[in-house]
């Protein structure tokens, strides 16, 4: 994440003019058209859109086609590198990156990055280039960078007349807060309403572990240590939300239902997400809503 950023458009226009390529595609016939691919919901697009228009008005030589895949983005990226077919530049995570790094298929930005006249290494935290570093390489520059927070449903604390949450609450008043916004109306031991969500997803899991004292590997990556008694305790304390206090749906409760779903739907109270979230909640949450670390 730039700091503060620079304008989103200069961090487009760099990454289309460097053409963050992948260095197995086929040289379109044409040198001055650029694919580019991306992932994103309608509301996601509503803000990307506007400027891929702005990168083509101010480079009307370069023909830019954007190729939006909202479902199945990296298995469609896979299948497009196998066919010698990836487009020219596209938007990847730092999860999926070392996939990608490894088979070679991107560009050492890290020259094109020192002679750019839009952005320069020192506009970026450190570690969100260490992410897209590969064999002391720069290929990807940071489009963003997201901490989890808790968002929460305001409406659903004041109706149980709980306290909103403070910046400085500890992961014990959390789930002390989730105990009271969790409403099993019926007694029947399936509460209608939840107090905070549950994913499997490492991702979700992860801060938990973090705040226990826990990593995936040691400082210098020699050697795994989920396994750990620190990293452990993290992630019991993710289970037991589920399964010793109850207060975030198991899988059989939540359905087809995803978290945000439930939350949409005023059936959450609490729900550990990304900045990723935030347009998707500002355009269809009805009732008001806020954030806490």
């Amino acid at each position: 994440m730039p700091k503060p950023a620079p304008l989103m458009f200069q961090l487009v226009q760099l990454l289309l003019i460097c053409l963050i390529s992948l260095s197995a595609c086929t040289p379109a016939k044409d040198p001055n058209t650029i694919t580019f691919s991306t992932w994103g919901s309608p509301e996601e697009m509503a803000i990307i859109n506007p400027l891929i228009e702005e990168f083509r008005r101010a480079n009307p030589e370069i023909q830019l086609k954007l190729m939006h895949v909202p479902d199945k983005y990296f298995q469609k990226m896979h299948a497009l590198l196998a066919a010698n077919l990836a487009p020219d530049v596209m938007f990847l995570n730092n999860i999926n990156f070392p996939v990608y790094a490894s088979n070679d298929a991107f560009l050492d930005l890290g020259p094109r990055l020192s002679q750019s006249q839009l952005l320069k290494a020192d506009d970026f935290y450190p570690q969100t280039l260490e992410g897209f570093r590969w064999q002391g390489q720069i290929q990807g520059i940071p489009r963003d960078a997201s901490n989890l927070v808790v968002f929460y449903n305001k409406a659903l604390f004041k109706q149980a007349n709980v306290p909103l949450p403070q910046a400085d609450w500890t992961l014990d008043e959390m789930v002390a807060t989730a105990k009271q916004l969790t409403r099993d109306a019926d007694g029947d031991g399936h509460p209608e309403q939840f107090g905070i969500s549950f994913q499997d997803y490492f991702l979700f899991w992860f801060p938990y572990v973090w705040s226990a004292g826990g990593d995936l590997f040691n400082a210098d990556r020699s050697r795994f240590t989920l396994s750990e008694p620190a990293a452990l305790a993290g992630l019991q304390f993710a289970a037991d939300l589920r399964h010793k206090h109850h207060v975030a749906p198991t899988k059989a409760e939540a359905g087809s239902t995803t978290m945000s779903q439930l939350f949409m739907q005023g059936k959450l109270a609490m729900i550990l997400n990304g900045r990723w979230a935030v347009p998707l909640y500002r355009q269809n949450l009805t009732f008001d809503w806020d954030i806490a670390p």
